[in-house]
């Protein structure tokens, strides 16, 4: 923006008064407002009293003036820039204009512009001199990452405001890190811990209970007294709203500043968050409502110094009433619940609900989703009983033979030999691998697509294997049913992915929904019907790590895993469920 024409001698008188200005600002360690003010305007106004009305690009200077009353017309984007450096003095001259109506979009305009590019001396000056609010405003936002200590006697001249927007910019630029902090900053942090401004009182906390380098003329010692001493005078304040949190960091087990810094960060969050209402119907499998089950909703509040953001909710917990009916209301500024339901004698079901619509922007809409209305129907515990069960993963390791079907012992849950301890298959995975293109002498390296195949076969008529898929949420932490059907049973299924450089890629796995029910180990009569079999099932596809049962008792259809009586070895991570 300060570039482009040759600037107009009049301009560089301005520019010379401004760096007397703002020379003083610099070098002056507390500011008197009116006094800059007044030199400030006097000397301007004293240049413009010995001269016209001076010209700017062929347009005299009140053209560019009134341009400024739209910055996002098509006029202004397209003479604006011809201003070139002589920009500066006609925004320098906006930001002084008196009145009110149109002369406040020319103000505010200029002061925007301003913070975006002008210098911090210039920022500085207008933050602590200007008589304009709206000015002295925008002017501090073009400070907050601007870490020089001139910056920092502006901002903490900020904090004297009587605007609370003012004030709560002015300590979003004492937050950054990078700052050159002077004496003055730490009492004036301390001071905004009873501000009456809650978010101020929050963000003040939040920039004391940071592990900053050793305060100028401070010693560590002296600045936790100094943090406890303003928590102790907060804790005897008539407001509650302050009086309550200091009270309760002072019982705290963690340093006092830490505990009071997460209060004040949960009470803003209530105070400015939406207020949300769900309403849980708990039935059984057949909709049959379930009262007294146990129900817990939980929401994420802001972390603690000590937490991580994962690990930062809170919970509301209850009983459902005879019409297995649960209320759970609260204000905050969570963007997701979640919420479980239990009973002795059915297995828990797990959900969430998002309260945002992404690329939606109705309000009806968006605060109609903050009352939803759920649905949780409980899994019975029929017959759980004990199982072979290995956690396993054939995508991330090697094959122990390609082209060939390898026998699995899914009761060992190994390779049968030579390939491991498994001495029964009961399933066969055969892989084959069809490459693209193969490399030529002339093409030793050449990018290869290709295609990898897996078989999944049985060895006994009568074996097979059936997909199940998982519903959405809410889940039950049975995943599975509760009986392997009798019949739909496979005796093949064919897994496949592939990467081709000239066409698109292929793929039948699905490991976050797919499942599978098998039977082995069949014995048919003279009809071909089943007379005696086992059951298992398989949570996840054969892409990554899957967990895989065998139900040990002869046609039981059971397929409940009793979680205490593991028959198998649990396998890598033991991430076995129901």
């Amino acid at each position: 923006m300060w570039s482009g024409v040759a600037e107009n001698p009049a301009a560089i008188h301005e520019r010379e008064i401004l760096k007397r200005l703002t020379r003083r600002v610099s070098t002056t360690a507390t500011l008197n407002k009116a006094w800059i003010c007044l030199y400030a305007f006097t000397c301007l106004s004293c240049v413009y009293a010995q001269k016209p009305e001076p010209m700017y690009g062929g347009q005299p200077e009140s053209y560019w003036m009134a341009l400024l009353t739209n910055i996002q017309s098509r006029e202004f984007n397209l003479h604006w820039p011809a201003l070139g450096t002589n920009g500066i003095s006609v925004l320098l001259k906006a930001v002084g204009t008196p009145g009110s109506g149109q002369n406040t979009a020319i103000r505010t305009n200029a002061a925007h512009i301003l913070s975006q590019a002008a210098p911090t001396q210039i920022l500085a000056a207008l933050a602590t001199s200007s008589p304009y609010q709206e000015v002295r405003f925008l002017a501090l936002n073009g400070l907050i990452f601007k870490g020089e200590k001139h910056v920092t006697v502006a901002l903490l001249g900020g904090l004297n405001e009587k605007e609370p927007k003012i004030r709560r910019t002015a300590l979003m630029g004492l937050a950054l890190t990078e700052r050159e902090r002077t004496p003055e900053m730490l009492p004036a942090l301390l001071k905004c811990l009873q501000d009456r401004d809650p978010d101020i009182r929050a963000t003040a906390a939040a920039i004391l209970q940071e592990p900053w380098p050793k305060w100028p003329g401070q010693s560590e010692e002296q600045v936790a007294e100094a943090i406890l001493a303003e928590i102790k005078r907060a804790a005897n304040n008539p407001d509650p709203a302050i009086r309550a949190p200091a009270a309760k960091a002072l019982k705290g087990r963690e340093p006092e500043i830490q505990t009071y810094a997460h209060e004040l960060a949960l009470m803003v969050s209530a105070l400015h968050g939406s207020q949300w209402k769900l309403t849980l119907k708990v039935t059984d499998e057949a909709s049959n409502p379930i009262s007294d089950a146990q129900v817990r909703v939980i929401y994420y509040v802001p972390a603690s110094y000590a937490q991580s953001a994962a690990s930062s909710w809170d919970k509301i917990d209850g009983l459902t009433d005879p019409k297995g009916i649960f209320v759970a209301s609260h204000q905050d500024g969570s963007s997701q619940i979640g919420f479980s339901a239990q009973k002795p004698g059915y297995y828990t079901t797990h959900g969430g609900h998002e309260f945002q619509y992404y690329h939606q922007f109705e309000d009806a809409k968006i605060a109609s989703n903050r009352n939803p209305v759920v649905t949780v129907a409980l899994k019975k515990v029929i017959d759980p009983v004990p199982m072979y069960a290995h956690r396993l993963d054939f995508a991330h390791t090697k094959h122990p033979a390609e082209n060939i079907p390898l026998g699995f012992d899914l009761a060992a849950g190994d390779w049968i030999r030579p390939y491991g301890k498994g001495t029964n298959a009961h399933m066969f995975f055969h892989w084959h691998v069809q490459l693209d293109a193969a490399p030529t002498s002339e093409k030793p390296n050449r990018n290869l697509g290709g295609e990898t195949t897996l078989t999944i076969t049985f060895p006994k008529s009568g074996d097979g294997i059936q997909e199940f898929g998982v519903p959405g949420a809410p889940g039950s932490e049975l995943r599975s049913p509760q009986q392997a059907p009798e019949n739909g049973y496979q005796p093949k299924l064919l897994k496949f992915s592939g990467w081709h450089p000239d066409r698109p890629a292929s793929n039948n796995y699905d490991n976050l929904h797919l499942n599978y029910i098998f039977r082995i180990g069949t014995v048919l009569d003279d009809e071909g019907k089943v007379k005696s079999a086992n059951y298992g099932k398989i949570y996840g596809d054969f892409d990554g790590p899957f967990s895989c049962y065998l139900n040990p008792k002869v046609n039981s259809r059971s397929l409940e895993f009793d979680m205490k009586t593991n028959l198998g070895s649990g396998g890598i991570g033991n991430y076995i469920s129901y």
